[in-house]
């Protein structure tokens, strides 16, 4: 299973000491032991979700967020 989420700090993991561990999306990715592309950035804007998300999930993902 292939999981794509993009957006802003929430999504990124801001202020976590580890957000490739313990940000949403990975907990997600690592209960459902899928591969994770957490596109998200701090500040990134709604146009910037929008615009990332269509252009990266030409590949196959099981779910996008």
């Amino acid at each position: 299973m292939r999981i794509y989420a993009c957006g802003c700090s929430f999504t990124y993991g801001d202020e976590l000491n580890d957000p490739t561990a313990h940000a949403w999306p990975a907990i997600l990715a690592a209960k459902l032991s899928a591969d994770l592309n957490n596109d998200a950035v701090s500040g990134g804007t709604n146009s910037r979700t929008v615009y990332r998300t269509i252009k990266n999930t030409k590949d196959n993902y099981d779910f996008i967020s």
